[in-house]
């Protein structure tokens, strides 16, 4: 369970990746999230690792309008999220052996 603040933090965080990501993509890391969830609590988790999340946070908080600084750090987003997604193949590949 979440206390208030961090539920803030969390619906935050879900506006942010709507507005960078898309309300699809968005969904999509909401529900793999609660397929995987392993902890107690009312609300799904985004599979995306600790350096994504950091700087979606950092983005978040800072405002950022600098186009050319904003946009490392999408490339640095996607670049993690590509990682995911190869560690979600091959645990795919793994546990179909």
């Amino acid at each position: 369970m979440f206390n208030q603040e961090e539920k803030e933090k969390y619906d935050d965080l879900v506006k942010l990746h709507i507005k960078i990501f898309g309300e699809k993509m968005t969904q999509h890391f909401l529900v793999e999230g609660k397929k995987n969830n392993r902890y107690e609590s009312d609300y799904p988790i985004f599979l995306i690792n600790y350096k994504a999340g950091k700087f979606l946070l950092e983005m978040y908080c800072q405002k950022l309008s600098d186009e050319h600084t904003t946009g490392r750090i999408l490339d640095k987003l996607e670049d993690e999220f590509q990682e995911y997604h190869l560690f979600v193949e091959r645990n795919k590949k793994q546990r179909n052996k």
